[in-house]
Parts: C-alpha cells; sequence; structure tokens
C-alpha cells in the first residue's frame, strides 16, 4: 500500500514536486486513454490519490469512459481530482467522476497560471500540492 500517489500529465507532475512523500506515476503530454495502456494494469491502493488527466485528450476521445476505468482501479481514503484551467467538457466529465465517488475536486483556475493559461506556476503547484493534501 502506498502512502500517496500522483498519477498523470504535466500538471501532476509539477504537482509531484512539492508532494515529495507521494510517489509519482506521470508523464507529460499524456492523454488518458494512453495513461490507462501503459500505466494501470491492477489495483493501485493508497491512502491518498491526486490525479491530472484529461486535458491532453482530444475532442474525439473518451475522456469519461477513461477516468472513469482509471477511478474505478484506485482504492483510497481519499482521492483529490485535478480541474484543468481549460476544456470545459473535460473538466465537466472529471467532476461527474469525483462527484461519483465523493471524491475532492482542487480547480486549477483558481491557482497562479502561467502565460499558457494551462501550466500552473511554481506557487500554482505549490498551491494545488497544499489543497491536495
Amino acid at each position: 500500500m502506498f502512502e500517496c500517489l500522483i498519477l498523470g500529465d504535466s500538471i501532476a507532475l509539477g504537482t509531484s514536486y512539492y508532494r515529495k512523500e507521494c510517489t509519482a506515476i506521470v508523464k507529460s503530454g499524456i492523454n488518458s486513454s494512453s495513461y490507462n495502456s501503459k500505466y494501470i494494469s491492477s489495483q493501485y491502493t493508497t491512502k491518498t490519490a491526486i490525479i491530472s488527466l484529461g486535458v491532453n485528450d482530444s475532442n474525439d476521445m473518451d475522456t469519461y469512459e477513461n477516468l472513469l476505468k482509471l477511478r474505478r482501479n484506485i482504492d483510497a481514503e481519499k482521492v483529490f481530482w485535478i480541474l484543468p484551467a481549460i476544456k470545459d467538457r473535460k473538466r465537466k466529465e472529471i467532476w461527474m467522476i469525483a462527484y461519483d465517488f465523493n471524491d475532492i475536486v482542487v480547480d486549477s483556475r483558481f491557482v497562479p497560471l502561467s502565460q499558457d493559461r494551462l501550466h500552473p506556476t511554481s506557487k500554482g503547484y505549490r498551491e494545488l500540492a497544499e489543497r491536495s493534501k
């Protein structure tokens, strides 16, 4: 059993720099389908899971089903979902899964963002990490 797991994309990677106690299974630029294919082969058991995925999914990708598959493979006391600052449809799908599992949502729109308006600044990543405890 893990104490803390961080799963996902570049936003998960940035968050992991401020949660050194967590095991990070992350890859920049990865979409939810590729993540499941590459990293989800069995159940993850952890006290805390932090997930950031979906922002790299194309419009025709079934983000909801991919993230639901991922979530069903996580047995955790607490699960945090980091909502991306963009892609409203993907944000909604993440919210729906979080709601169904009584998970906690941390919205990256409310932390300092870099010029690309997607990735947080260093201060923003620190805030995401703090809000995911």
